[in-house]
């Protein structure tokens, strides 16, 4: 039978010794392990449990039955048919609003009155991302979303001397919105990037960037043919020789953390673009980006700021993006004002999910039997509205352990605060003591939710209905706890009484962390058709003398917008605690800040039986405490008093203590 490249992960790393070493000899006499001498691909030295081995189906079925393995599938990255398209793992909303706007828009759609060509009045204008997360309460209460606030904005922290990474299907980093050669710039804005060359883009690869950053002594050993230097005038390495670095040409004091193979379709046309040529993809990531560290759009604005197309045609795809998130973060230099490494947090907008079967049995609180359905009308009230509002009707479901899964984990133990987008399909996600934890559906009667699997782009998933799925889940504990930070969408519109509430299509229950301005955000975007509908997309306001292209700035919505709003402004308080493990930032989330007003913000009433009404009401937070993220002051506990301010290369200098050097 034909071989094929599957990787296998084991209980912990003595089993992997053991399967790894049968694998390789020939004569094993485990019933378990193949007779012959199988090829290992890649030992993935810097996983303990994970290699990827040459193994036929059948010879992958029978290892599987081995109770030293944990998982054992197909290598996703290298078959075409296991890569989902971009376009279903967004977790945008597909419609669009009509918008247009200037200064702080609570309703980018509704409230825009501008043609396309701004003037000078729109310089530095924003959607509601940024004045509704500045304080507790809402600014806009008590009048219209219509209403446009002209206010100078207040914040904190700004993002320094914090590695904040957008995954996503790309970024054009020759956006106005990241560059510091524009009109625009708040106050404090420092601009450029960690590398030399004084480049006045603030945006670097993770891929392609990150390994001068790491090994500057490999690179400057062959400046000529490893070094080249980026349209801003950064200094970063060839596309080649980032590739070969990550492959496992480096300095010898990184030559045992492992590699990671990067496909050469990584290049910086396709996964960046430049000040005179759009990216191949990002419409998506460029607009992340911009809610993440933008310097109009974001609150982390002052932050090494970073981007990784994961999941567009050009992308790493997700095991080896979750690999190269946790090698930078274990690899990268520290920060010599501190004597420790740099805080890594990351932002991603995306998600599995699929359409459950027409008919099926739906199983609730502990039933044993199922409740049949047969049609979308017969469901239970429980699991009918799921997806309707914002997600075609998919559901996302519990992934079955595998290789991905298991690159997450280590991702978030290695120390990575790890950012997701809670998903639009109005899913109920409960953390493991809730009643409806357990929910699931299946396709017969009297039957167990591990009866059957189903598929999300190839991936085995169990059925349940209330858990979290892809990425949500990663990192979960035996103890069922999540280390993922989970964020739910804020709504731009009100109810009926004028209350704040989130968003109909927004994921919702006790395992939402915190909800975050989503529907209708500003966002920066790429160049648009101006056959759109009107209202979809304006130009950017500010431009520079290079840029020959359109720049936009475009409605934005979505769990998608909500994550790198709330990651922007949670790499802000990292800032000031670089010691926070994830259980720190959920603790600020969920009990440091103040929860919303009921008079001010509609929650509804939790369902509590299979066909209770409440499910059909999509702006209940169905039990999730309305708790919207604030730029709450939190004591600087970890920044040392009379510390030298680090400067980043490029942009303006600003001097905050006595003492300054470059790094």
């Amino acid at each position: 039978m034909t071989e094929k490249f599957y990787i296998i992960g084991t209980v912990n790393s003595e089993a992997f010794n053991e399967i790894a070493h049968e694998l390789c000899h020939e004569g094993c006499e485990s019933e378990n392990v193949p007779e012959r001498c199988v090829e290992c691909v890649n030992y993935i030295n810097h996983s303990p449990t994970r290699g990827e081995f040459s193994l036929t189906d059948s010879e992958a079925e029978l290892l599987r039955n081995d109770a030293r393995i944990k998982f054992v599938n197909l290598n996703y990255s290298k078959y075409n048919e296991l890569k989902p398209k971009p376009e279903d793992l967004h977790n945008t909303v597909k419609t669009q609003r009509n918008s247009n706007a200037t200064k702080q828009y609570r309703n980018w759609a509704d409230s825009r009155t501008l043609p396309l060509i701004p003037d000078a009045s729109d310089l530095g204008r924003s959607g509601y991302q940024l004045l509704r997360c500045q304080n507790l309460n809402d600014p806009w209460y008590g009048q219209n979303d219509e209403t446009v606030i002209q206010n100078k904005l207040q914040y904190q922290g700004d993002g320094s001397d914090v590695d904040v990474i957008v995954g996503d299907d790309g970024t054009w980093i020759g956006h106005p919105e990241f560059c510091n050669n524009t009109q625009f710039k708040p106050i404090g804005y420092t601009g450029g990037n960690v590398l030399p060359g004084n480049g006045y883009c603030d945006v670097l690869d993770l891929v392609l960037d990150a390994p001068y950053y790491i090994d500057p002594e490999y690179f400057e050993a062959d400046p000529d043919t490893r070094l080249t230097t980026r349209f801003d005038g950064t200094t970063v390495p060839t596309e080649s020789a980032a590739n070969g670095w990550w492959g496992g040409a480096r300095s010898a004091k990184f030559l045992n953390f492992g590699n990671v193979t990067i496909d050469f379709s990584y290049t910086r046309a396709n996964c960046n673009g430049d000040n005179t040529a759009i990216s191949g993809e990002g419409n998506h990531g460029t607009a992340c980006a911009s809610l993440t560290f933008g310097k109009t759009h974001g609150w982390a604005f002052n932050s090494n700021k970073w981007v990784v197309n994961v999941y567009g045609s050009s992308g790493t795809t997700f095991e080896p993006y979750f690999d190269i998130v946790k090698l930078f973060h274990q690899m990268k230099p520290s920060n010599p004002n501190y004597g420790s490494k740099d805080p890594t947090i990351c932002s991603n907008s995306y998600g599995f999910r699929a359409t459950p079967p027409s008919a099926g049995y739906a199983y609730f609180r502990g039933d044993t039997t199922g409740v049949q359905w047969t049609d979308q009308d017969s469901k239970p009230e429980f699991i009918k509205y799921v997806g309707l509002a914002g997600d075609g009707g998919r559901m996302k479901g519990e992934i079955i352990d595998n290789s991905e899964t298991e690159a997450g984990r280590e991702l978030i133990e290695s120390g990575v605060i790890f950012v997701a987008a809670a998903g639009n399909g109005t899913q109920k996600q409960v953390s493991a003591d809730h009643p409806d934890y357990d929910n699931f559906y299946n396709n017969n009667a009297n039957e167990l939710v591990t009866d059957n699997s189903f598929n999300e782009f190839g991936r085995a998933v169990l059925p349940y209905t209330n858990r979290r799925g892809f990425p949500q889940q990663l990192g979960k504990t035996d103890s069922n706890v999540y280390p993922v930070i989970n964020i739910g969408a804020l709504d731009d519109a009100y109810q009926g009484d004028g209350k704040e509430r989130k968003v109909n299509y927004s994921d919702m229950g006790n395992e939402i962390d915190c909800y975050a301005p989503a529907d209708g955000t500003l966002a920066a975007n790429r160049s648009y058709q101006t056959a759109l509908p009107p209202g979809i997309t304006a130009n950017h306001p500010d431009t520079y003398d290079e840029l020959e292209i359109g720049a936009r700035d475009v409605k934005f919505s979505g769990t998608s917008a909500a994550c790198p709003v709330a990651c922007g402004l949670i790499a802000t308080k990292l800032q000031y605690n670089r010691n926070w493990t994830y259980s720190d930032v959920r603790q600020w989330l969920k009990h440091g800040l103040e929860h919303q007003d009921s008079n001010k913000f509609y929650s509804g009433t939790e369902a509590t039986t299979i066909n209770g009404t409440e499910w059909s009401d999509l702006n209940n937070t169905q039990g999730s405490d309305p708790v919207i993220i604030y730029d709450l002051p939190i004591k600087e506990k970890d920044v040392p008093k009379n510390t030298v301010r680090n400067v980043k290369f490029g942009g303006v200098l600003n001097v905050f203590n006595l003492a300054f050097k470059l790094r």
